[in-house]
């Protein structure tokens, strides 16, 4: 759930912040456990706030920008709601000070990782102490690092990714801030290679692990055996940590910002099938992309998709109305029946076959 909502390129095709209590209400009704959501440093920290990585100057942070107020109005949502928040630093944008300047792509690695620890823990403790939310649990460390975590000349240096997430560790230790807060490491797109180096050097530093996919979609032949065979990758490895989805969808994208089979009854169908499947497989946990339409910028000769974020569970406010997809009702039934916390229970057949079906327990003692 990226804070775009109330951006100005929202609002001036007719949002309000009315839409905000609706989409409050909304996740009230699917029952949404946990949401993951962007931060970008600059939002925040414009320019450095001083020479010292060690001590932040609270004044030069910038906390009235249309992105950082967004933003806390979103954790304010889910701090009333209850709903734990995993912030994503998604990484350096190119031309802010903290970026490399030839890394080939919109974002990179921090250029130096003590300036961008610093700026996820003053951020943190502001919402915590200044804002009074305490929502935050999760950090990851920059979105599908297994190809965007670019340093000079946009090679992407997996030791350094490593030492990341070890010095921000070490900062959260200082600050008083990690108890409670997990870090979450791998993020991969679709790659098996880098979750499991991930997880090798940085089990002892991070609490849970997740990737990400768009690969299937409900139509595709043996869907049940790809999903367990993509999560058994994974937690068969990993024993020791939970592992989730930070992102899916299905794979009828149309670049980034759109997708053939958004209005479908079959992606609802989809997005059970691999909730339902990732659980019996081991999965701790699914997030899907994204809650709802929203421009994350407006492009208006086109670009892609013109800015608009196209692929939600709630389609665009269009003559004064939000529309629910499919998706909507499916995921609504996934949250509300699976409580947080439940434990699962594969169902298999009698020769060991797979079948679409979990029993789900709930902390309470219900199946």
């Amino acid at each position: 759930w990226d804070p775009k909502l109330l951006l100005p390129c929202n609002l001036e095709k007719g949002v309000t912040e009315e839409d905000l209590t609706l989409m409050k209400e909304n996740m009230d009704k699917l029952g949404l456990h946990a949401v993951r959501m962007m931060i970008m440093p600059e939002w925040f920290e414009p320019q450095n706030d001083n020479g010292d990585p060690g001590s932040a100057d609270f004044a030069d942070f910038r906390w009235d920008s249309e992105e950082g107020k967004c933003t806390m109005e979103y954790l304010r949502v889910c701090h009333e709601l209850g709903v734990d928040v995993t912030l994503t630093w998604w990484g350096a944008a190119a031309g802010d000070w903290l970026a490399y300047p030839d890394c080939g792509d919109w974002i990179s690695a921090p250029n130096d990782l003590g300036e961008m620890a610093e700026n996820i823990v003053t951020v943190l403790r502001y919402v915590k102490e200044q804002k009074g939310y305490d929502c935050v649990k999760g950090v990851i460390l920059q979105t599908e690092p297994s190809y965007s975590f670019k340093v000079s000349g946009g090679t992407v240096d997996f030791d350094y990714y490593v030492q990341y997430y070890k010095t921000v560790d070490a900062y959260l230790k200082e600050a008083g801030l990690r108890e409670g807060v997990k870090l979450i490491g791998a993020d991969d797109a679709q790659s098996l290679g880098w979750y499991c180096r991930a997880y090798d050097a940085l089990k002892g530093t991070c609490d849970a692990f997740d990737s990400h996919t768009y690969s299937w979609s409900y139509d595709m032949s043996y869907l049940d055996d790809m999903i367990d065979e993509f999560v058994h990758g994974r937690t068969d490895y990993s024993t020791e940590k939970p592992f989730f989805f930070g992102e899916f969808g299905d794979g009828s994208a149309q670049g980034a910002y759109a997708a053939a089979s958004t209005e479908t009854y079959g992606r609802g169908l989809f997005i059970a099938s691999m909730a339902v499947n990732s659980l019996g497989a081991g999965a701790a946990g699914l997030s899907y992309w994204p809650l709802h339409d929203v421009y994350y910028y407006y492009n208006e000769t086109g670009g892609d998709n013109y800015g608009l974020m196209s692929m939600g569970l709630i389609g665009y406010k269009t003559d004064g109305a939000w529309s629910y997809r499919p998706t909507y009702y499916a995921w609504g039934l996934l949250c509300n029946m699976i409580p947080k916390g439940s434990e699962i229970y594969p169902v298999t057949g009698e020769d060991g076959n797979l079948i679409d079906a979990v029993c789900v327990k709930s902390p309470e003692g219900a199946w």
